[in-house]
């Protein structure tokens, strides 16, 4: 029984995790499309985003297995 109440849910990360994938994939596409009209600032700032919103999904995802496992 001690199993299961030690582990902790894992709803939320899924969640977080099939959000950032979304906004990710929208990101992506918009670079691409951007790329497709040869507008390079639109591309950098483009990717920027995505690896903004991959640090930001990794720092919830450690803050919420810290505060989880206290």
């Amino acid at each position: 029984m001690s199993d299961i109440t030690d582990k902790p849910n894992k709803n939320p990360i899924i969640l977080l995790v099939a959000i950032g994938i979304a906004l990710s994939a929208g990101l992506f596409y918009g670079m691409m499309w951007f790329a497709e009209e040869q507008n390079l600032i639109m591309v950098i700032l483009t990717a920027s985003a995505v690896g903004l919103l991959a640090v930001a999904i990794t720092k919830l995802i450690s803050y919420y297995y810290q505060t989880r496992n206290l």
